[in-house]
């Protein structure tokens, strides 16, 4: 366009041929052509732009994406560190969730404010819910095992879970299920 624009713009000629105005070459006259042209180079100067914003934005995604990717692959490197495998041994805890009232407080333990003194863990589709102060087991929500512990439909998760949410008596979970 900009090659044929600054000939059209050169020229002497009052007609020119060009295929860049419509699909197939035409003849037309030159300062027709020197107006199409000149708002089609705008048209697509503008379009380029739009393309270079976009793809700026989506080398930032992706290296953001590559940090969050390393940020948890340092996280399962520690996971499977060796003072993980001990204290671990044969159960791998994938979430913790301390409640969100006792945090909303200001007090993480719950001790101080007469709070929830509890802390879920979960680990492969079973749910634990530990005593903060003394670490005793109050509760186990036990996982449904791909649906064979019962005939009907699963009460529990069949799958690994992934997330945990706890505030005040609740707990809420999701999985791979």
């Amino acid at each position: 366009i900009d090659v044929e624009l600054r000939e059209a713009m050169m020229t002497k000629k009052e007609k020119m041929n060009s295929s860049l105005v419509h699909e197939s070459t035409q003849e037309i006259d030159t300062g027709e052509l020197v107006i199409r042209l000149k708002k089609k180079f705008h048209g697509v100067t503008d379009e380029v732009s739009e393309f270079e914003i976009i793809e700026r934005q989506t080398k930032t995604e992706i290296k953001n994406l590559k940090d969050d990717l390393n940020v948890l692959e340092e996280d399962i490197a520690i996971e499977n560190g060796p003072l993980m495998q001990k204290i671990l041994k044969d159960k791998v805890i994938r979430c913790a969730g301390l409640n969100a009232s006792n945090t909303a407080e200001n007090d993480v333990t719950g001790s101080s404010t007469g709070g929830v003194q509890r802390v879920v863990t979960c680990e492969d589709r079973h749910i634990y819910i530990h005593d903060l102060s003394n670490g005793v087991l109050r509760c186990i929500f036990g996982g449904d095992g791909q649906g064979k512990l019962h005939i009907g439909e699963p009460w529990g998760h069949t799958s690994i879970i992934t997330c945990v949410y706890f505030r005040s008596s609740k707990v809420y979970t999701g999985s791979m299920d």
